[in-house]
């Protein structure tokens, strides 16, 4: 299935587009926020190739999980579709990640060194726990080498 096919699938059974408040990414999953619980058909989505797991212990929040890298692409397609990152953008006219929206509703250019900072920090911040991992697993390695010859 391709990731627009999924992204459809996913939209349907939540509901529609229009029970779909807003969605956003995480590493490996969706989080949607929805207008109505009751629309909400979670056997049919955990069914979907594609969709390894939901988590819908919330009202009116649910996170899809796709597996990594996916998770993004598939937000990119919600936005193509004009459903907002957050519930309060559903006025936004914004139409690229370089632009943010003014109090007064404008699109206002972001910095370019800003973007590629935030890039940088999405694909960097969930490596630091397996650095930090492999650090240590390298000192208690180094410190039984020292035991071992002493």
């Amino acid at each position: 299935m391709t990731n627009e096919n999924l992204v459809s699938e996913i939209i349907n059974r939540l509901g529609g587009d229009r029970n779909i408040e807003s969605a956003i990414n995480c590493m490996t999953r969706i989080r949607v926020q929805v207008r109505d619980d009751s629309s909400i058909k979670n056997n049919e989505l955990k069914e979907l190739d594609g969709v390894l797991g939901i988590v819908h212990n919330q009202p009116k929040y649910l996170e899809i999980v796709v597996g990594p890298g996916k998770a993004r692409k598939c937000i990119d397609i919600f936005r193509e579709k004009g459903i907002p990152a957050a519930a309060s953008e559903a006025g936004n006219k914004a139409s690229s990640p370089e632009q943010a929206v003014s109090p007064s509703g404008e699109a206002v250019k972001k910095g370019k060194g800003r973007c590629l900072l935030k890039r940088f920090s999405q694909i960097f911040a969930p490596l630091i726990p397996g650095i930090t991992a492999a650090g240590i697993c390298a000192g208690l390695a180094l410190s039984q080498k020292k035991i071992e010859e002493a």
